[in-house]
């Protein structure tokens, strides 16, 4: 062996091993950035499930509504895997005597706190027990005051 070549095999494991570990250093700065993107991700997409959710319901109500006695309307909603259900509310989260003050569909989602919508009609109901696809009536109640029923007999 030539006095040369150890030294040029030096040089080589040495610039193999800085490749390695900047290769190691990116692999670890990626593995730390993807889950968080994705968290965000999902995050996002609920609330946009949220948002759609909250506004056909109220449309839907607001329909109802209008239609009078006997009208009612079947929706699909889906409630979003990251919805707090127990804080979450059709009409009012307390049982508010007047009726013109039940007007808000809220769904309370854990990372992004309340998404709502506003009807015009006065509303009461239940969101579905578990996150997923539902199909709900919204059906017209014209016991005094009449009022719009989301999902339940209210």
């Amino acid at each position: 062996m030539k006095y040369g070549e150890g030294v040029a095999r030096a040089q080589t494991t040495v610039e193999l091993l800085v490749i390695f570990g900047a290769a190691v250093l990116v692999l670890s700065v990626l593995a730390a950035v993807l889950p968080s993107n994705a968290i965000s991700s999902q995050a996002a997409r609920d609330k946009n499930i949220a948002q759609t959710t909250a506004r056909d319901l109220a449309q839907a109500a607001n329909e109802v509504y209008l239609g009078g006695d006997g009208a009612s309307k079947n929706v699909w909603i889906e409630v979003p895997a990251s919805a707090n259900i127990s804080a979450s509310f059709i009409g009012n989260n307390t049982e508010q005597p007047d009726w013109n003050k039940r007007k808000t569909i809220s769904i309370n989602l854990l990372a992004e706190g309340d998404v709502f919508s506003i009807s015009r009609a006065p509303v009461c109901g239940q969101w579905p027990a578990m996150p997923g696809k539902y199909r709900v009536k919204v059906e017209y109640n014209a016991s005094e005051p009449a009022h719009v029923m989301i999902n339940s007999s209210c």
